[in-house]
C-alpha cells in the first residue's frame, strides 16, 4: 500500500534537511519504502529547491514550487495542502511540516493503521530553542529521533515559559498523552479525503489545524493516535532568532465560532479536491 506524505514549507531548508534524513533512516530501519514525499514550497527564497533535488536520488520526492506576488510572506496552508493532496498517488495521504522529524516507525505504522473513516496521527516532542540548538550533539541520524532524550535535562528542563505554560507540550506528558489531535503528523485514507473534501484556506495562521479538527469531529471521524515509542516525532522549534519568521497564533474566539458553524453538515464538507 503506497503512502503519500504532503510536506508544505516556506524557508525551512535548515529544518527540512533533518526531516528528510529521518524518512530515509526510517525506511532503512523498517524496510518500508513504498512512499512518496510531495514537497509543496510556498515560494521559498532559501535553498529548499536545491535541497529537494539533491535528495531525489535517495527518496521519492516530488517538488512543487508555487509562485506568489512579491512581498507576500508566509501564508496559511489550506490551498497548498489541497494541491499536495491532489498530486498524491498513495492510498494513504499524510500531512506534516518540514520541522517535523518522524520516528523510525512513524510512517510505517501510520500507513498500516489507516482505515476509511479514521484519522491517524503521531505525537511530537516540541524542542525548546536551546534543545534544537544542540540537537546535532546526539546521534538522531543513526539511531533515530529518540536519541533526543540524551540531551541534557531533557525531562527536567523547565519548559513552562517556552510552551506558554501549557503542560500538554512538556516531553514527559507527550509520552503519556493517549489522544493527539493536531496534524503535526497525521492524515486519512484517500477515500476519506474525498469524503471530507480537503482543507479550507483561512486568514489566521493555525486556523486550518483547528478547523480540520472541528470538521473531523462533526463528521464522526475517529482518532487513532500512534502509541508505540518509535512513532514519536521531533518538532524542531521553528522560531530560532535570525533564521525564521514569527507567526501569530489563532485566538480562542475563532475556535468557539467553529462549534456553531459545523452544526450543519453542509458547512462541513469542502469541494477542494479532485
Amino acid at each position: 500500500m503506497k503512502t503519500s506524505v504532503i510536506l508544505i514549507t516556506f524557508n525551512r531548508a535548515h529544518l527540512l534537511k533533518r526531516s528528510l534524513a529521518c524518512y530515509l533512516l526510517g525506511a532503512e530501519k523498517t524496510g518500508f519504502k513504498d512512499f512518496e514525499i510531495i514537497v509543496v514550497d510556498d515560494d521559498s527564497t532559501d535553498d529548499t529547491g536545491d535541497l529537494c533535488y539533491d535528495w531525489m536520488s535517495s527518496l521519492d520526492i516530488k517538488y512543487i514550487k508555487i509562485r506568489k506576488p512579491e512581498g507576500v510572506g508566509w501564508r496559511d496552508c489550506g490551498v497548498n495542502l489541497n494541491l499536495g493532496i491532489r498530486a498524491a498517488k498513495g492510498e494513504v495521504i499524510l500531512l506534516t511540516h518540514p520541522e517535523v522529524m518522524p520516528g523510525n516507525e512513524t510512517l510505517w505504522r501510520a500507513t498500516y493503521a489507516t482505515r476509511d473513516g479514521l484519522y491517524v496521527c503521531a505525537k511530537p516532542y516540541y524542542l525548546t530553542v536551546d534543545q534544537q540548538a544542540t540537537i546535532d550533539t546526539v546521534p538522531w541520524n543513526t539511531e533515530g529521533v529518540l536519541a533526543v532524550r540524551k540531551l541534557p535535562d531533557f525531562y527536567t528542563y523547565d519548559q513552562a515559559a517556552e510552551f506558554r505554560g501549557n503542560p500538554d507540550y512538556v516531553h514527559k506528558n507527550i509520552e503519556r498523552t493517549g489522544n493527539w489531535e493536531s496534524w503535526v503528523f497525521g492524515g486519512l485514507s484517500r477515500n476519506t479525503w474525498k469524503a471530507i473534501g480537503g482543507m479550507r484556506e483561512t486568514q489566521s495562521w493555525g486556523a486550518v489545524d483547528i478547523e480540520f479538527l472541528a470538521r473531523r469531529n462533526a463528521l464522526g471521524i475517529a482518532n487513532k493516535t500512534l502509541m508505540e515509542k518509535d512513532t514519536l516525532c521531533i518538532h524542531q522549534n521553528h522560531d530560532l532568532p535570525g533564521v525564521d519568521i514569527l507567526t501569530p497564533r489563532i485566538e480562542q474566539v475563532w475556535r468557539d465560532e467553529l462549534d456553531s458553524m459545523f452544526r450543519e453538515r453542509q458547512n462541513v464538507i469542502c469541494n477542494n479536491l479532485w
